[in-house]
């Protein structure tokens, strides 16, 4: 064991710490597994293929971190340097969603009874308010969505034509006033 000292107490030995000698042992066993002569061949070609794996999905899984953050990044910039919508041409469909939802946030004003259509950045409003102080509020709302260019105001007030039906309908009186013969249309054979 140790030796005795000069009191009569026995001088620990300095043996090697416990970490170093669990250490040992771990090299050990794995020299072991890994050069066995029955089976060590097919443990080195093992832990090679997990070895391998494992860094393959570590650098896939880094690239997709990378992305995402890179994603993340542009998405945060262009909130911060472009606040709203875009200034880039969209589609009929989507100016006239992005126009709905936001001139219709408005509780006050009659949804249901305008119609909103899109085409090249044109929109046009359809249908019958019950004032012109309405109607004008909604049209300079529409003006101010980005993406529209110019609006086709085609609402009318209760007891009025449309304004796309007022030539069509004064036509339509022109010629019932007229003298029978002089509304036919000759014929030409």
């Amino acid at each position: 064991m140790g030796e005795r000292r000069g009191d009569g107490k026995r001088e620990r030995g300095r043996g090697a710490p416990p970490g170093a000698v669990l250490l040992a042992g771990l090299g050990g066993a794995a020299l072991v597994y890994l050069f066995e002569p029955d089976a060590g061949r097919r443990h080195r070609a093992l832990l090679r293929d997990k070895a391998a794996s494992f860094w393959r999905r570590g650098r896939r899984r880094a690239r997709r971190l990378s992305r995402r953050g890179t994603h993340t990044l542009q998405g945060q910039w262009g909130r911060i340097t472009r606040p709203g919508h875009s200034d880039e041409p969209v589609d009929s469909v989507t100016l006239t969603q992005r126009v709905e939802s936001e001139v219709f946030r408005d509780p006050t004003l009659p949804k249901g009874r305008i119609n909103v259509n899109a085409e090249n950045g044109v929109i046009e409003l359809r249908g019958q308010l019950d004032s012109a102080e309405q109607i004008e509020r909604i049209v300079a709302r529409v003006r101010q969505v980005p993406g529209v260019l110019d609006v086709a105001n085609l609402m009318h007030l209760p007891g009025t034509p449309a304004p796309n039906k007022a030539a069509a309908i004064r036509a339509s009186r022109e010629t019932a006033a007229m003298p029978r013969e002089q509304a036919q249309q000759p014929r030409y054979d």
